[in-house]
């Protein structure tokens, strides 16, 4: 996938507890109302689940939650997220 070495050695996401919703609640509008659905979700977030939930786990679950990992590589994409292993991550999402 031409990722090179340097992409082994970062973290794997899939190693990580999956995030709480109080450590995914500045991905909110409203903070406060923050209830691991995808609903309330700050655009550019609201995208990029949107993104990954047809390219990655079409058929996972409701598309009205996030689920699983989701919460975690949402994180990963924002403002000071700290880098992963994208090739752990796609085989074993795939």
């Amino acid at each position: 996938m031409g990722l090179g070495s340097e992409d082994r050695g970062f973290i794997e996401i899939h190693d990580e507890r999956i995030l709480t919703k109080r450590e995914i609640a500045f991905m909110y509008v409203n903070s406060i109302a923050a209830d691991g659905l995808v609903k309330g979700l700050k655009s550019y977030y609201y995208i990029l689940n949107n993104l990954f939930r047809t390219t990655l786990n079409p058929k996972n679950g409701s598309a009205s939650h996030l689920y699983g990992y989701a919460r975690n590589i949402l994180v990963r994409m924002g403002p000071g997220g700290a880098p992963f292993s994208v090739s752990h991550f796609l085989w074993n999402e795939l």
